[in-house]
């Protein structure tokens, strides 16, 4: 969901011109347009029921984001996730059956601090 809000001035301003040899006062006029965007994410986890595991590097227990939910959040590539996972920029969880599972904690300082 995109949220926008464009704000707009009117500056007024005073210039002179000769024309002829008789001066004449010009009003000027400038606009300022300022805009401002706000992006919510809104994930939901399949299966309903979450994946909850312990993250040892924030300490807390965490529902886990998958890859495809990272991928998203954050806007990267897939190889880009799993370079900052080997580089240890994000926390992450192997299951048995070799699927990657993201701490929402360090996606969210990741995406944060980008």
């Amino acid at each position: 969901m995109t949220e926008g809000r464009i704000k707009v001035w009117l500056l007024k301003g005073k210039s002179s011109s000769k024309t002829a040899g008789a001066k004449r006062m010009r009003l000027r006029r400038q606009f300022v347009i300022t805009a401002e965007k706000t992006e919510t994410y809104t994930l939901r986890q399949e299966p309903p029921q979450a994946f909850e595991t312990f993250c040892e590097k924030c300490d807390r227990k965490v529902r886990c984001l998958t890859l495809d939910q990272t991928v998203t959040v954050t806007g990267l590539g897939a190889r880009t996730i799993f370079r900052l996972v080997e580089a240890g920029e994000l926390h992450c969880y192997e299951t048995d059956e070799g699927h990657l599972l993201l701490c929402p904690n360090s996606v969210a300082l990741f995406v944060h601090l980008q």
